[in-house]
């Protein structure tokens, strides 16, 4: 019996048929079961779960299926539990067969290696933790793992070249078994450094007290942060938050094990650099579920060059000359000029613009000042000129007026004493009476015009004197509190405020209807303050009455000619109170 041969045309087309099977295969959506060491919200490995997965799927054009299953290795020698996460793993498995299991951190690998053929998955596995860990695990045909180059003394090294004042220095581990097994290893590792560094550890210590250790630090110091998910106190911390926390609280120069935590205040230096770790698992695991090998892969990640936050070491105070040769600074401020370039060409132009308007505008300013100078020196020109003449005048009525109405005081007295037939000595009693009179008018009239004690006596004899005077003459309540002087005015600035303290006195007599006044004077640091206040009628200190009244307007401008302000404050039923307020030195001239 003859066999026929196939037609050429089907052997011709046999390889379509194995390249479409084998298209087909690729094109399914590969399903890919974690194995967590501790659970998604833990840092390192919720990073490095986050960044495989979206790595992975680029590799692919359609979803991949992705299945956690966390052993949550926080809770140590709990091997009770494993019975019920075996029988998680197998029905996700009869619900979806994965095609790769990935174990990440050293506690996944373990639970892999003791149940991977109880499981009987028969997928390979790939495994990712520390290079140590290699040492100790088992790697069958067509598995991968994906290691991080890790050294502690490295690490310990590389803050002594930043900081070689360093004396004591906080590694911060949690509580868990994974994270104290991560404490002893650190002790052996770092017991050559013991004669000049002094460590602590924190397995044993709560978050809270954690903070307190760090904020407590002395100077020399610096914090070594590895992985942290759960305190002494079964506090879980998720994620990046124990980094933080201890970034804020702590006075010293903090560094993290984990380059994704650059940016959250840590210094930096050479840490495990996660996205690449990340990258090489996806790329690893893309390779394995399309053209799976034989032999195992092995893949050692290294730590990153010596790369700096540039916020933190200038909150510490490490300048550029202490980084390594090839450092990477980064978060480093843009320059003002090129991030406001064109900004800053808008200001300059707007503000040469406006310094011509401004100069136009000063110099117009500087026109208006001299009037105003030119002003104010007329007027007290004016002022002066009329003291003058006041001193003229007193003295003329003082020797001439006041010497011939005394004589004729006397000649009428003798003439009432020699009783004389042809006078009438009532007459002439009352002529004596009046001239005394007139002689103390016209005396008290050249103490008005000029006040010779003000520079006879000075400042302060003169308004005690005053405030005698107008209290004798009304019979007032004056309260006075006058204090002596440190430094003597000039005697145009007492004569100001001598003449402010009268023409208060005279408006509170004449006008207010004052019970009773206070007068309160005394020098300042730099001035010296007059105050005089009446319970009198009052009026409305802001209308039009304030401004263009003769005696107020006389005593603001005596104010300001001593180089002073006067402020006047009434209201109508609640008195008036007048302060003025000279300085020292006198008006600038």
């Amino acid at each position: 019996m003859n066999r026929r041969r196939p037609p050429l045309r089907l052997l011709a087309a046999l390889p379509l048929f194995v390249a479409a099977a084998t298209g087909a295969q690729q094109d399914e959506a590969p399903s890919i079961l974690i194995l967590q060491s501790l659970d998604s919200q833990a840092a390192p490995y919720g990073a490095i779960t986050q960044v495989f997965r979206a790595r992975l799927q680029e590799h692919f054009d359609v979803p991949v299926s992705f299945a956690e299953v966390s052993l949550d290795a926080r809770w140590g020698g709990r091997r009770d539990r494993e019975p019920f996460q075996l029988q998680l793993i197998r029905n996700r498995a009869e619900f979806q067969r994965p095609d790769l299991v990935v174990n990440i951190g050293p506690a996944a690998i373990d639970f892999w290696e003791r149940h991977r053929d109880e499981l009987d998955l028969g997928v390979p596995a790939l495994s990712n933790a520390r290079e140590s860990v290699l040492a100790t695990m088992e790697l069958r045909p067509g598995d991968a793992g994906v290691f991080a180059e890790w050294s502690i003394p490295r690490v310990i090294d590389s803050i002594l070249e930043l900081l070689p004042e360093t004396r004591e220095i906080v590694v911060v581990f949690g509580a868990s078994e994974l994270e104290r097994a991560q404490t002893e290893e650190a002790r052996r590792d770092l017991a050559g450094f013991t004669d000049r560094i002094r460590f602590h550890y924190t397995s044993d210590l709560s978050l809270t007290e954690i903070e307190a250790l760090v904020s407590g630090l002395p100077p020399r110091s610096a914090v070594l942060v590895g992985i942290l998910s759960i305190d002494a106190g079964g506090l879980i911390i998720p994620l990046q938050e124990g980094t933080e926390r201890l970034v804020a609280a702590s006075r010293a120069p903090v560094f993290s094990a984990f380059a994704n935590e650059l940016g959250l205040g840590v210094v930096g230096g050479r840490q495990i650099q996660i996205d690449r770790m990340s990258e090489t698992m996806a790329s690893t695991a893309a390779q394995m579920l399309t053209r799976p090998v034989a032999d195992p892969i092995v893949r050692v990640v290294p730590l990153s060059g010596p790369t700096y936050d540039w916020r933190a070491l200038k909150r510490w105070g490490i300048g550029a000359a202490r980084l390594p040769p090839d450092s990477e600074v980064l978060f480093q401020a843009p320059s003002v000029w090129s991030q406001y370039a064109h900004w800053i060409l808008l200001v300059v132009t707007v503000v040469a613009v406006q310094t011509f308007l401004l100069a136009a505008l000063l110099l117009s300013r500087r026109r208006r000042r001299r009037a105003e100078s030119a002003s104010a020196r007329l007027s007290s020109r004016l002022i002066t000129a009329h003291e003058d003449e006041r001193w003229r005048v007193a003295r003329e009525l003082h020797d001439d007026f006041s010497q011939r109405l005394a004589g004729l005081a006397i000649d009428a007295a003798m003439l009432a004493a020699e009783r004389q037939a042809a006078p009438d000595p009532d007459m002439l009693k009352r002529m004596q009476s009046e001239l005394v009179r007139i002689s103390k008018d016209v005396h008290d009239m050249s103490y008005r015009l000029h006040p010779s004690i003000v520079g006879e006596l000075g400042l302060v004899a003169a308004i005690r004197a005053e405030t005698d005077r107008v209290r004798r003459l009304r019979r007032w309540r004056i309260d006075e509190r006058i204090e002596p002087l440190r430094d003597a005015p000039p005697h145009d600035v007492a004569l100001a405020i001598y003449r402010i303290l009268q023409e208060s006195l005279t408006n509170a007599l004449k006008h207010a209807d004052a019970a009773s006044v206070r007068v309160r004077f005394r020098q300042s640091r730099n001035h010296y303050l007059l105050e005089v206040r009446d319970d009198g009628k009052g009026f409305d200190s802001r209308g039009r009455e304030s401004e263009t009244g003769i005696g107020l307007s006389g005593m603001r401008e005596r104010a300001r000619l001593a180089g002073g302000r006067l402020r006047v404050g009434s209201t109508p039923g609640k008195g008036t109170s007048i302060m003025a307020k000279i300085p020292v030195k006198g008006p600038v001239t």
